[in-house]
C-alpha cells in the first residue's frame, strides 16, 4: 500500500475539498457616519466573516446585487442604470443602461438579470445582459412592490422567489413562482424575522436570507432555510459597521451567492502527479 506523508494528503484534502465549502456571500448594504449614508458591496464567509468591500459612493442607494461569472452586478434605487465590477479586482465596468431606475432587487440568470418592477406594480422584469427588458411576468402574490426576488433553477426548472411586498419588515413572507408568474408555493418561506433579500445556495438546495432589524450594534445576519422552509442556521455578519443614520447598525438590502473556488483540472493533476513522486521517494528509503 502506498503510503503518502501527512502535509501531502493534507493539501490534497484541502485543494479537493474547496468543492464543498460554503459558498461566499456579497450583500449590498448601507451604513452611516456623521449623517453620510455610504453603500457597499461586501462580502462574506458562509460563517459570517467579512472579508472584502467595494465602496459605492455617498449618496447611492443600493437596490440588489447579482453574480454572473466574473461580474459584480449593483442596482440603486435612486439613480438609472445597472453598475458592474469585476468580481476579483473590484474595478468598475460598463454599465447596463435600461433607461429605469428603482430596482431594488437583483438576480442572475443566463442570459440576464431579474428585477423587482421600479415603478412599484407587482412584476417581476427580466433585463438582457444588453439592457433589453424583454419578460415582465406579474407576480399575483407580490402587492405593490415585491423588493426581493431570486431567480434559479432546480431539477431543470426555472423559479423565481419574490417576498410579499416590501420585504424589510418582520416577519417577511416569499412565494414560489415559475418565471412566467405561475404560482407554485404561497408562502414558501414564511415567519422570516427582519428578512429583506436573498440567495440561492444551489449546492445545499437552500436559501440564503438576509435579517436585518437595523438596531444598534447590529451587523445583520444571515439565516439559511432548506427548500422545505426549515431554519438551519444562523450566522452574525462580522466587520466594521459605522455610526449615526442607523444607529451604528448595517442595513442590508440584496444578497447573492458565489460558489467557493473549485481547484482547477491542471492543479489537480499538478499535486496528483507531486503526491505520486512523493510515494516513490517514500518507497525508495524504506
Amino acid at each position: 500500500m502506498k503510503l503518502f506523508p501527512v502535509a501531502a494528503v493534507a493539501a490534497f484534502t484541502a485543494l479537493t475539498g474547496a468543492a464543498q465549502a460554503a459558498p461566499i456571500v456579497f450583500a449590498v448594504s448601507q451604513t452611516a457616519d456623521d449623517g453620510v449614508v455610504n453603500a457597499y458591496v461586501e462580502s462574506f464567509s458562509g460563517s459570517g466573516t467579512l472579508q472584502s468591500r467595494i465602496n459605492l459612493g455617498v449618496g447611492f442607494n443600493p437596490g440588489g446585487v447579482a453574480v454572473a461569472g466574473n461580474t459584480i452586478y449593483v442596482s440603486s434605487t435612486n439613480q438609472a442604470g445597472i453598475r458592474s465590477y469585476n468580481l476579483a479586482t473590484g474595478t468598475a465596468g460598463a454599465a447596463i443602461t435600461t433607461g429605469m431606475q428603482g430596482y431594488g432587487s437583483l438576480s442572475a440568470d443566463a442570459t440576464g438579470l431579474w428585477a423587482n418592477d421600479g415603478t412599484g406594480g407587482n412584476k417581476a422584469v427580466h433585463i438582457t445582459f444588453a439592457g433589453l427588458i424583454d419578460r415582465t411576468p406579474t407576480l399575483s402574490r407580490c402587492g405593490s412592490n415585491c423588493s426581493a426576488i431570486e431567480a434559479f433553477s432546480r431539477g431543470g426548472t426555472s423559479f423565481l422567489i419574490a417576498s410579499e411586498g416590501a420585504a424589510n419588515g418582520s416577519p417577511a413572507t416569499y412565494d414560489l413562482y415559475r418565471t412566467d408568474g405561475t404560482l407554485v408555493t404561497a408562502g414558501l418561506l414564511s415567519n422570516v424575522p427582519f428578512g429583506t433579500g436573498l440567495a440561492y445556495d444551489a449546492a445545499a438546495d437552500a436559501f440564503i436570507v438576509a435579517s436585518s432589524p437595523g438596531t444598534p450594534g447590529n451587523g445583520g445576519s444571515l439565516l439559511t432555510y432548506g427548500f422545505g422552509g426549515a431554519l438551519l442556521s444562523t450566522a452574525a455578519l462580522g466587520g466594521p459597521i459605522q455610526d449615526v443614520g442607523f444607529g451604528n447598525a448595517r442595513f442590508l438590502n440584496d444578497l447573492a451567492a458565489s460558489a467557493a473556488p473549485v481547484p482547477e483540472p491542471m492543479s489537480l493533476a499538478l499535486l496528483v502527479s507531486s503526491l505520486g513522486v512523493l510515494g516513490f521517494m517514500r518507497r525508495r528509503r524504506a
